[in-house]
Order: C-alpha cells, then structure tokens, then sequence
C-alpha cells in the first residue's frame, strides 16, 4: 500500500439529537483536533482507513447503513455503546466530497437502549433514520423513525405501534408519494406505509411461508418503475436460517411472497435494484461462499452465485447502472477484500483497495463516486 499522509480533524458542530421526550437536543461530542486519521490512496481510490475510530466509535460500533449526505458528503447511522447501554449513533462527514479529508464533523448519540438499522435521503435533502428503543416500560423493542432537518438537528418523529407488541423496524424506502418501513412485529415480518412526512405510520401484513418460528423483513429495494422488493431471513425451530422475498407493486399497500417461497442457508446481506432488475447479495452460513440471487421482476428468482467467491458483504448500482460488490474471503490473510461487478447478467472482476475486511456498507455520492465503510476504513473511488 502507498505510504500515508496525517491529516488534522476539524472542528465539530453543534448538533440536536434524540430524547425520549421526542424534543430537545441529544448529546453531541466533539472529536479531538489530533491527527489521527489516516488516508491513503490505492489502486484508484481514496481512503480514509481510521474512520469510524476517528469519529469516535468503539471497537464494537455497528453500522446500519450509509447514505450520501445532501448538505455535504455522507452520513452514517448504526449503535454502539456508552457505558453497559447500547445507543443509536449517527456519524456525519460533512465536508465536500470532491475535497475528501476524512473529517467526520459531528457525532450524535440517541437515547440509551437505541439502535439505528437504516437511512434515506429524500429529494428535500431531508435524512430520515429508522431503528429501534424500549417502549415506556423499557422491555418491548419498539421502532422508531428519526429525521434531520434543514437546521441539522435530529429528532424522533414517530415510533411504531403503541398496542405493546414487540417491534423491529430495519429498513425505509420511498413508495410512491409516501414511505415505507420494513421489519418484524411480534416476530413475524411486517410493513408500515406513511405520507412523506413519516409521521403517521399504519401497518400492513406480509405473507411469511410455514415452518419458521421467526421472521422478518431486514432489507428493501425500489425499482425505476416503482416496484418494491423486500427481503429477510426466516428462522426454524432447530435454527437454521432460509432467504425471504416478497414484491409489491402498489407502493407497499399489498406484498407476494417470491415463487420460489424459503431458500434455506442464504444469509443475507445486501438487496438491490438495477436497470435489469434486482439482486440479492449474500453468503452461505455453512461456509462463507458467496451467494447470489436474480430477478427481472421480483418475483422469479435464479441463482447467481459467483463461481469460487467469498462472502458478498456489500453492493451499489452505479450511475452506469452496474452492481459493484465488495466480497470477503475468510481464508485470504492479505488483503481478504476483493470486488466484483455485475454487467448484463454475467459477473467479472471490480479492482479493490487493500482492505482489512470486516462490516460492509456502500452508498454512491452525489457526483456518482462510488464510496464504501469497510470495517474502520472509508475507500471513495476518486475516477
């Protein structure tokens, strides 16, 4: 890898968060002015490999997601732990991408026992964040949706059903004029559907086959024409875990299981559209291989698997309309991130950094750059 040059962190604004009053400004923190972040270019691309520790996360931060970021460069949303609570956090660079510096200019904590799973960016330059905290008895997960506004504060906006059932919501997209919020309730896969303000949220039933104790809805794509895709896991009795789709082509309103029902020992990690359709990215959970899944319409679905690949951790649809997936291999002891991408139903080689491997989220910047936060490092492909 290229030699590294240091660079200074900023200083970090002001920014409101979470209380479960739902008003009011959460706890923002400062990171320190100590050059501790290292970025590095490789193999056309340009990296930031101290990213989340930069920004203030512990070893043990998980990421949600990762969304290119209206009022600046990117925001990312997951949990990690303050003190013995779990807490929702949001990491925002803010800074312009085409000046790509590393320096993360605010952290912003939710309130204790939160998590956040998934985050959008709407036309308004709105960002809405969906997750999940206790109810008031603090026992029930309960889903909660949370927005930025213009002013860069954050706030809860609504949570989900407040009948005492156990809620997960894990992910949002837009559908249609409205929203969409795909999850689980009382441990069976479950949709929510609001106007575009995400305020009022009424749920909506998905069919879940027969014979999984658990199930869920963890991921959701959208197609040019509207169509969604959801996607999650079922789980069985004796633990083993299968691949669940559904489609909706009334913007949420009514959700199809996929024809070809369960696929067992998928576990997945990534649902897109792309201009032919979708994917669904994902590994074996017997021993890591990759595994893959294609459909024209959402319904159909063929397997795909990349012959001899590792896990596919992550995936973006490029501007050009091609699927770039970042693949982990359990085995490789240097450099065990490799890419591939997909291109007119055929798969074939992507270059990669020299990543370390782990966590895996992608997203494309508003100039069309492709970026991933790959375990503590954030690679933007500068060409």
């Amino acid at each position: 890898m290229p030699s590294a040059r240091r660079v200074s962190i900023g200083p970090v604004a002001v920014v409101c968060g979470v209380l479960t009053a739902l008003t009011g400004c959460a706890a923002s923190t400062e990171e320190p002015t100590a050059e501790v972040a290292t970025v590095v270019a490789a193999e056309g691309w340009v990296g930031h490999v101290q990213a989340l520790t930069t920004a203030g996360a512990s070893p043990v931060a998980q990421v949600g997601d990762v969304v290119a970021d209206p009022a600046g460069c990117l925001t990312v949303v997951g949990t990690d732990h303050r003190g013995q609570s779990q807490v929702g956090k949001v990491w925002t660079a803010a800074r312009d991408c085409a000046q790509f510096s590393g320096q993360w200019q605010a952290t912003t904590d939710m309130d204790p026992g939160t998590s956040l799973a998934d985050v959008i960016a709407l036309d308004d330059g709105t960002l809405l964040a969906v997750g999940n905290g206790l109810d008031k008895t603090d026992k029930q997960t309960a889903g909660l949706v949370a927005h930025r506004d213009g002013d860069g504060r954050w706030k809860v906006t609504a949570r989900l059903a407040r009948d005492g059932s156990s809620q997960a919501a894990l992910a949002i997209s837009p559908a249609g004029e409205g929203l969409v919020i795909l999850g689980a309730r009382d441990g069976a896969a479950a949709a929510w559907l609001a106007g575009d303000a995400g305020e009022a949220w009424r749920p909506v039933d998905m069919p879940s086959p027969r014979g999984y104790d658990t199930t869920d809805a963890r991921r959701v794509a959208a197609a040019s024409d509207g169509t969604l895709v959801a996607a999650g896991h079922g789980t069985s009795a004796s633990g083993g875990t299968a691949l669940l789709l559904w489609r909706s082509t009334d913007d949420g309103e009514t959700w199809e299981a996929a024809s070809n029902g369960a696929v067992p020992g998928f576990r997945l990690t990534t649902l897109l559209a792309h201009p032919g359709g979708f994917l669904a990215l994902g590994s074996d959970e017997s021993d890591a291989t990759g595994r893959a899944l294609s459909s024209t319409d959402g319904v159909e679905w063929t397997p795909v698997d990349p012959e001899g690949a590792g896990a596919l951790t992550a995936g973006v649809t490029t501007a050009a309309g091609d699927v770039v997936v970042t693949v982990e291999s359990p085995t490789a002891r240097d450099c065990p991130v490799t890419g591939l991408r997909w291109r007119d139903g055929d798969w074939s080689d992507y270059p990669m950094p020299c990543a370390a491997g782990g966590q895996a989220r992608g997203t494309v910047l508003a100039d069309g750059r492709i970026a991933f936060l790959v375990g503590d490092e954030l690679w933007i492909r500068d060409r």
